[in-house]
């Protein structure tokens, strides 16, 4: 293998890094697994590319040892500098896989339906579910699964009304601290939100 090519390898564990997580996110991957592969592309696959390259490249011991830390140094700073961190590369896999599994457009719709009954005082309420999980602990509403659309109906852990700042967001849970809101508030891109369309974020909120 000529040395151009074996340098290439220095890209290999920071996108194996991130991929292990978004996969995660995405659902590839069980849970935990895209963090112990991601550790691994760190800290094992990382030194060993290290050692690989520097031993194939440089015939000196001296210009090894040296090779090896350089480019130990160039792929953690390619991680922790240039890669997104492991929490938004799930985060985006999150969003591009309840993307893929739920009608985005009809989502929207009812929010703004859900919303407007709610404001009306009309909107069919449920009692909330045995285990209620953040965000939805502080819904103000917990709706009704018979008020939503057909296609939308089973499909969620719980669906909620809720009122931030004067603002009102609905909740469609998919799995405990995962899942769609609707809202007019503006999210940034973060460990915690992944906008997927116009006022519709993919969340995780992981927190206890």
């Amino acid at each position: 293998m000529k040395r151009p090519s074996l340098l290439l390898l220095i890209l290999l564990s920071p996108v194996c890094f991130a991929a292990s997580f978004y996969l995660e996110g995405y659902g590839a991957l069980p849970r935990m697994w895209g963090f112990m592969l991601g550790m691994a592309a760190l800290f094992i696959a990382s030194p060993t590319l290290s050692a690989l390259m520097a031993f194939r490249c440089f015939k000196s011991a001296i210009v090894r040892v040296g090779a090896f830390f350089g480019l130990q140094i160039i792929q953690v700073a390619l991680i922790f500098c240039v890669v997104p961190p492991g929490a938004r590369m799930e985060m985006i896999g999150i969003g591009h896989r309840l993307k893929r599994n739920l009608p985005v457009q009809i989502l929207s719709d009812c929010s703004s339906t859900l919303t407007q009954q709610f404001s009306d005082g009309t909107l069919v309420t449920n009692s909330a579910p045995p285990q209620l999980y953040p965000p939805l602990t502080r819904a103000s509403a917990i709706v009704a699964e018979s008020v939503l659309p057909q296609a939308l109906r089973g499909r969620f852990r719980c669906v909620a009304v809720s009122t931030n700042r004067g603002n009102l967001e609905v909740f469609f849970e998919y799995q405990p601290q995962i899942g769609i809101v609707c809202t007019k508030e503006q999210f940034e891109n973060s460990f915690f939100h992944h906008r997927i369309a116009d006022g519709v974020y993919a969340y995780h909120y992981q927190r206890p």
